[in-house]
């Protein structure tokens, strides 16, 4: 029976699956070259099919769990399972985002302790068992580095919405280190040494030393192979001006971002369902009594915390429930409410107020975002036809005054790393490019374009002596002169 009731739901699972694949095809999440692996992604993180897959078969089995039977396909899509299960990704996959952004993590000390005290790896002494863990993780389909990097991301997630909820204690430990450091004073006795205290002057070395000094030390005078490049460049700053910005295409992004300027206040929910509405009531007068927590209705059903929340959510999203967990002006349980699910317990942990930005506040910022979008445009519509200005015979002389464009040259070590030598396209190019290739319009990451050709390329050489001299000043100091390793001014 067990058999064949995971082979049911593995079924209903892909069937869901299918679904929202083909729904997120039309958003462009994903594409069907190769496997599919992601189904999207929140910032830089993405969100992994497989990782969808199990929280699709977690919130079935806990529904399951809680109505105390299995369920038809037909009622998991009218329980709304797979958005929901989307939904509590997507929530999870931003948070985890998030603490990357922070830089918020969990140590492997902290990781190991929170692996031993799970019940599931314990053997039959009560203690962690090795043999146990990487059963459990085999049967579950997991390997111990995907387990490990999940539970890591949850524990810095949980550190993040703990913040959010309840802010954070700075640990005494902390506190005492910092003041510390900020407050530590030294006590030191110095005395200046100068050339003064020398019996004798060292003096001007001679021209023997200055010649047996470059005579066998010629690595540091010598200059590396420098590959002399002309090119043009075309930034989008260099055209901004151009683009015209009217008050109705504001308002057009603006009302397309309107999710990102009109925030509704959100709160954090945790939903436990019961199969019938005495069972609900039962489990309220007991929370109202206080003979049950509402962590020991949670355990009496067989379920963990992370089983039921529904993470921060809209109150049009709770639906008929939204109305009263709204009207709490702190954390704490209402209910039994009716869901779609059927009646439930609903406990808020958190309020995030909502935020609203008039047009008016964000006018800068779309003006400047559309101009800057739009003069990226302007460039890539322009590559065609100076690619062919190019083909027809022109150099990159002739480009740069026709299009206004800048023309420079750079004495390409691989050490430059200001202006045009800062974009990697541009760096790559110049190590590449050999004398004769045809220059054609390239583009950089920030939009820009550019060009380039290579003019000479110079092999490593010694300094003539003469060149690295330090010559005398009028007061008599010496002036330090390039080197390979201090090179001097861009020809």
């Amino acid at each position: 029976m067990s058999m064949a009731k995971n082979k049911i739901s593995q079924t209903f699972i892909w069937i869901i699956m299918g679904f929202v694949m083909v729904g997120l095809v039309g958003f462009g999440s994903f594409n069907f070259g190769g496997s599919i692996q992601s189904i999207g992604r929140v910032g830089d993180t993405e969100i992994s099919a497989d990782r969808y897959f199990r929280e699709v078969n977690n919130q079935i089995n806990a529904i399951e769990a809680q109505f105390g039977q299995q369920i038809s396909f037909a009622e998991a899509q009218a329980f709304g399972i797979d958005q929901a299960a989307l939904g509590t990704v997507i929530n999870q996959v931003a948070l985890e985002n998030e603490t990357a952004r922070l830089g918020v993590s969990v140590g492997d000390e902290e990781l190991a302790t929170r692996i031993r005290t799970i019940d599931a790896f314990q053997g039959i002494n009560g203690t962690f068992d090795r043999e146990m863990y990487d059963f459990v993780l085999e049967q579950s389909g997991l390997t111990a580095s995907d387990f490990e990097e999940t539970l890591r991301s949850e524990v810095a997630r949980t550190i993040l919405q703990g913040a959010v909820a309840n802010g954070i204690a700075v640990p005494d430990i902390y506190a005492d280190t910092l003041f510390a450091w900020v407050r530590e004073t030294r006590n030191f006795t110095w005395a200046r040494v100068g050339a003064n205290v020398l019996e004798a002057p060292v003096g001007d070395p001679d021209e023997a030393a200055l010649e047996a000094h470059y005579q066998a030390n010629p690595d540091a005078f010598t200059l590396p192979e420098t590959r002399e490049i002309t090119y043009v460049w075309l930034r989008p700053e260099d055209v901004v001006d151009q683009v015209e910005v009217s008050d109705d295409d504001l308002r057009a992004l603006y009302d397309d971002r309107i999710d990102e300027y009109q925030v509704p206040e959100r709160r954090l929910v945790e939903r436990l369902v019961f199969p019938t509405e005495a069972e609900a009531q039962a489990a309220a007068a007991a929370l109202a009594d206080g003979s049950q927590s509402f962590e020991d209705l949670v355990a009496a059903r067989g379920l963990e915390l992370a089983d039921i929340d529904l993470g921060d959510v809209t109150r049009s999203e709770l639906g008929a429930a939204g109305a009263a967990v709204f009207e709490l002006d702190a954390p704490g349980v209402v209910g039994p409410e009716a869901t779609d699910l059927g009646p439930a317990l609903l406990r808020m942990n958190a309020v995030l107020p909502a935020r609203e930005t008039a047009f008016e506040d964000a006018r800068n910022e779309l003006r400047d975002e559309y101009a800057a979008d739009a003069a990226r445009r302007m460039l890539q519509d322009m590559v065609i036809d100076l690619d062919d200005v190019l083909a027809a015979g022109a150099t990159l002389e002739d480009l740069a005054a026709e299009n206004n464009m800048t023309l420079d040259t750079i004495g390409w070590t691989g050490a430059e790393q200001d202006g045009i030598a800062a974009y990697d396209e541009f760096r790559t190019a110049a190590a590449t490019v050999e004398e004769g290739d045809y220059p054609t319009i390239e583009t950089l990451s920030d939009g820009g374009l550019y060009a380039l050709r290579l003019d000479e390329v110079i092999a490593p050489r010694l300094q003539p002596l003469e060149d690295v001299r330090p010559p005398r000043s009028k007061a008599g100091a010496r002036r330090r002169q390039p080197t390979a390793s201090q090179p001097g001014p861009k020809r």
